[in-house]
């Protein structure tokens, strides 16, 4: 997820689903996602949130594992723990606008991340 072979500028739309917080670098993630979209182009993607809180690493802290209770698979291993604050992390990736949709309140919750500055031009 965090070297993808693709070229620059590959796709109108990358989508992924709970993966995000299961890497070391969420960041990297987000930029490489950022690299291969094209102009226009939107990254779609759900995480959980902990809308309480900012977002937090999880190093240093006892593991924590998506899964069936005695899980060990290390891709299920949790190295963030995203808060109300993950639109900076999407926006420090290199997008532009980050739009927040709630489709389980309060916890779950899908990203739409462009690089399109339709905005910005409409905002003047």
């Amino acid at each position: 997820m965090m070297a993808l072979s693709f070229k620059d500028a590959s796709f109108d739309l990358v989508v992924h689903s709970d993966t995000l917080e299961h890497v070391p670098d969420p960041c990297q993630v987000l930029r490489e996602r950022r690299r291969i979209l094209r102009p226009g182009g939107a990254c779609c993607f759900t995480i959980p949130i902990i809308m309480a809180r900012l977002t937090k690493t999880r190093s240093g802290l006892p593991i924590s594992m998506h899964g069936s209770p005695g899980c060990t698979d290390p891709s299920l291993m949790v190295h963030s723990e995203f808060g109300a604050d993950i639109w900076c992390r999407v926006l420090d990736a290199g997008f532009r606008n980050c739009q927040m949709v709630a489709y389980a309140y309060p916890s779950g919750v899908a990203m739409v991340a462009t690089a399109s500055q339709v905005l910005e031009a409409i905002l003047g």
